[in-house]
């Protein structure tokens, strides 16, 4: 994490799921040896559809791809929303960009909706968020 990013509001790229484009809240790592996680409902929904390919990559493994709870990266979020929190309710945050805005308030709203449209698969060289 960027104590940057966090001093200047910004959510840090990591505790965005690459497919939601939201701040996740139950963050989960596919076993794919690369080592990016995703918001657990969008990776199921993903997986309920493509079980071999991973999002990331494009690439098709041989088997049903797996995940697992990324617990470390969820108390960093945790914190993170907690401190941002805090800073909004003590008026140190006021120009809180639209990202950390939606983060800190929409995160568990899952409607369609309110989610910035994705691409299915996001290439490396796009795989970080511009700024």
């Amino acid at each position: 994490t960027s104590t940057t990013d966090e001093d200047e509001g910004r959510v840090p790229d990591e505790y965005v799921c690459l497919i939601t484009q939201c701040v996740m809240r139950d963050p989960v790592v596919l076993l794919t040896g690369a080592g990016v996680s995703y918001e657990r409902w969008a990776i199921e929904k993903w997986l309920s559809k493509n079980p071999r390919r991973d999002p990331y990559t494009g690439k098709d493994h041989k088997a049903n791809l797996k995940f697992l709870h990324n617990r470390s990266l969820k108390a960093s979020i945790d914190r993170w929303r907690k401190k941002m929190l805090d800073k909004a309710h003590l008026g140190l945050c006021p120009d809180l960009d639209d990202d950390t805005a939606e983060a800190l308030h929409d995160a568990d709203d899952p409607t369609p909706s309110r989610r910035r449209p994705k691409a299915a698969v996001v290439p490396k060289t796009q795989a970080t968020r511009p700024e």
